[in-house]
């Protein structure tokens, strides 16, 4: 009974949310489209990364978001192929 009311009031384990905390440098590459080094935090762990965008447009949200403040954004990885 007691192990039945554990499982009752567990919290369900959530996995850190990937945070990007700034971005560090951009490029354009015209034919192949727009590059970011991000300031992103994951499982604990603070890195660099670049994200590839199609079009300068699909960028330009995460340079508003800087512009405006310095809170971190929460990525959402499902969106995103993670290439090491």
């Amino acid at each position: 009974m007691i192990g039945w009311l554990k499982k009752l009031f567990k919290k369900e384990e959530q996995e850190d949310p990937t945070l990007i905390w700034g971005i560090l440098s951009s490029e354009d590459h015209y034919e192949d489209g727009f590059s970011m080094v991000l300031r992103i935090s994951q499982s604990g762990r603070v890195y660099d990364a670049r994200f590839w965008f199609n079009e300068r447009a699909d960028a330009k949200h995460i340079i508003e978001h800087f512009q405006e403040t310095m809170k971190p954004l929460e990525l959402d990885m499902k969106e995103y192929e993670l290439v090491r």
